[in-house]
């Protein structure tokens, strides 16, 4: 069950951890790679108490891996599993695709190269969020495009999806 779930999703690192925190338990991790930052900051992160292996009557695989998939399953229940495919953006002229995720915000990518014998998905691109704002301290408002990525379309989406998580 583990090793099909990430052979499905090859661009997460699953790292499991005994810890003695909580009686003891297990500290589950996933991790995004896809971003060339290794596994640094985790995405995911849960502990599977020892009382809850104990008390189950399933195998200690199932029990980890519930947890895992419910939480995928929460992120693609959401518009999180939209943003990441790039057929749910739209196209508003050769190369630049937008996502809006409200009135005054949204996410684009910017096609910098592709090769048009090739998958988009691997093109140069960079990723911006874009929003408008408005100050307190000046009562005015103001327009702006942070750069979030340089890298492969596919490394756009997982980005904004990624950027997303603190939005939802």
């Amino acid at each position: 069950m583990i090793k099909e779930f990430f052979e499905k999703h090859d661009h997460l690192c699953f790292k499991l951890q005994r810890t003695g925190r909580h009686s003891g338990g297990w500290l589950i991790r996933i991790y995004n790679t896809t971003l060339d930052l290794g596994c640094i900051d985790p995405i995911y992160e849960h502990i599977i108490l020892d009382s809850e292996i104990n008390n189950s009557n399933v195998d200690f695989e199932t029990i980890i891996m519930t947890s895992v998939i419910n939480w995928w399953e929460g992120i693609c229940d959401t518009d999180l599993c939209r943003i990441i495919k790039l057929e749910n953006w739209t196209e508003v002229t050769n190369g630049l695709y937008r996502y809006v995720i409200s009135d005054g915000c949204c996410y684009e990518i910017y096609i910098i190269h592709h090769a048009k014998d090739t998958d988009i998905l691997t093109a140069n691109a960079s990723l911006y969020r874009v929003s408008d704002w408005i100050s307190n301290k000046k009562d005015s408002e103001f327009f702006n495009r942070e750069l979030l990525l340089n890298g492969p379309v596919m490394a756009c989406l997982e980005k904004a999806a990624e950027d997303g998580i603190g939005s939802y």
